[in-house]
C-alpha cells in the first residue's frame, strides 16, 4: 500500500474527509499532521517530528499519513534570508528523505492536501515522491442535497423543512 498523492481544492471541500475516508476502506490506521504543526522554532527539532511521524507510522502499519496545509513546509525554495526560512526548508528536506525511501516506506501510504499546488516545490512533485495530484472541487448542487440527507438522516427535523432550499442558499 505504498503510494503519495496531493489532494487539491479550495477549503471546505473534504480533502481531509476523503483521506480519512480512504484509510478506513483501505483498513489502514490514519495519522493526521498539519504542516505548521511540524514545524519549530528550536534547531533541529522539525526535522525530528517528521522522523517520528514515519516512525510511529510504520510501527502501526499499514497506515495513512495525511499531511495538512502541505503548501506551509512545501512551497517552492528560494533564496532563504531569515532563519525561519532554514527551518522550513531543513524541513521539507527531510520531508523529501522519508519521501524517496532512504529507509523503506513499508506498507505506509502518503496523502496531503493543499489550496495552493501552484506553489508546491518541483521536487514535491516528481515522480516516486506526489507524483499523483487530484483537484477536489466544490459540489454542486446535487452533491450538497446528498450530503445534507446523510447527514440529517438520524435528526429530527424541524417540519416544513426543505433540504432543497438549504442546498440553494
Amino acid at each position: 500500500m505504498s503510494g503519495s498523492v496531493v489532494l487539491f481544492g479550495p477549503p471546505g471541500t473534504g480533502k481531509t474527509l476523503l483521506a480519512k475516508a480512504v484509510a478506513k476502506e483501505a483498513k489502514a490506521n490514519f495519522i493526521s499532521m498539519k504542516s505548521s504543526d511540524l514545524l519549530s522554532k528550536w534547531y533541529g527539532e522539525s526535522e525530528q517530528q517528521i522522523a517520528r511521524l514515519f516512525a510511529r507510522a510504520r510501527a502501526v502499519a499499514p497506515t495513512i499519513i495525511f499531511i495538512d496545509e502541505l503548501d506551509a513546509v512545501g512551497a517552492k525554495r528560494m533564496d532563504v534570508g531569515t532563519t525561519g526560512d532554514r527551518e522550513v526548508q531543513r524541513t521539507l528536506m527531510q520531508l523529501l528523505g522519508e519521501l524517496d525511501g532512504f529507509t523503506p516506506r513499508g506498507d505506509i501510504a502518503i496523502m496531503a492536501a493543499s489550496n495552493r499546488p501552484d506553489i508546491l516545490d518541483e521536487a514535491l512533485l516528481r515522480p516516486g515522491r506526489f507524483d499523483r495530484i487530484i483537484r477536489i472541487p466544490q459540489p454542486d448542487a446535487e452533491a450538497r442535497l446528498k450530503i445534507l440527507k446523510i447527514h440529517s438522516r438520524s435528526m429530527s427535523l424541524t417540519r416544513g423543512l426543505s433540504l432543497k432550499k438549504l442546498v440553494k442558499e
